[in-house]
């Protein structure tokens, strides 16, 4: 289950295929008080999640099973012109 951010936590994407590896992540950023992780272990998910919920951050793999991580940056990019 994805939790629901609320506009006092710094929203994290975590999109990577190891679930170890986004698991350490997820309770290293969330060791501090006001970090809200969200996990994606593909791309479709990551989208979604991003579109839904508009992290902050977003840590993406470079490699995801469905597709390059890369491509997902470039969405990430055009549908909000404002990240960098």
């Amino acid at each position: 289950m994805t939790p629901q951010l609320n506009e006092q936590q710094l929203g994290v994407l975590v999109a990577h295929a190891s679930g170890t590896l986004r698991a350490r992540l997820r309770a290293g950023l969330e060791s501090a008080p006001d970090v809200a992780v969200q996990e994606a272990p593909n791309a479709s998910l990551a989208l979604q999640l991003f579109f839904n919920h508009r992290p902050q951050v977003a840590l993406v793999n470079g490699c995801l099973p469905d597709s390059s991580g890369f491509e997902v940056i470039r969405c990430m990019r055009q549908s909000a012109p404002d990240c960098s």
